[in-house]
């Protein structure tokens, strides 16, 4: 018999949950913190759910990694995966109700990949690399900000002083 897959839809501020055992749906929605998920977790067995959701940048992150430190099987699936799923499906509407279902119906049929967290190692290098790349943007939208003040209107020389510190 296979597992009921809980399919997570990740957002900020809240987790669409849909749980899913091959024939029918139930759909919740939790808080996105640590004790309003644990509390979802400790109403299954982790032999008898597998917890299936998107990455989704930062915010799956914490969900994921608590999931499999209770001894849940997780996966991590690329957004764009779960995308070409629904139009297979031919599914329009896009709610996160709905994703929710699409991604527990992904994983139950599917069956995807265990998470593997990275090495805190790792996730310092990808952090510090991630902050590089930001501070490449801030740099560069500075420098134009800065540059089109010399094709138009004179700026302040406060402001030009301010834009080239950040400069």
């Amino acid at each position: 018999m296979k597992k009921l897959t809980a399919g997570i839809d990740v957002s900020k501020e809240t987790l669409d949950i849909s749980l899913y055992n091959g024939e029918k749906h139930d759909n919740i929605t939790i808080a996105n913190n640590k004790k309003a998920f644990v509390k979802f977790l400790k109403k299954y067995s982790s032999d008898d759910l597998q917890i299936v959701m998107e990455a989704t940048g930062i915010y799956h992150l914490r969900i994921a990694l608590e999931a499999h430190d209770w001894g849940y099987f997780v996966s991590v699936i690329n957004p764009l995966i779960i995308k070409r799923y629904g139009e297979m499906k031919m599914l329009r509407a896009k709610t996160d109700s709905i994703d929710a279902r699409l991604i527990a119906e992904y994983g139950y049929e599917q069956n995807p990949e265990e998470f593997a967290p990275h090495s805190d190692d790792r996730m310092v290098l990808f952090q510090l690399s991630k902050a590089i790349e930001d501070l490449h943007k801030t740099h560069t939208a500075f420098s134009n900000r800065l540059e089109s003040y010399t094709h138009g209107y004179p700026v302040s020389k406060e402001v030009g002083k301010t834009y080239r510190s950040m400069v």
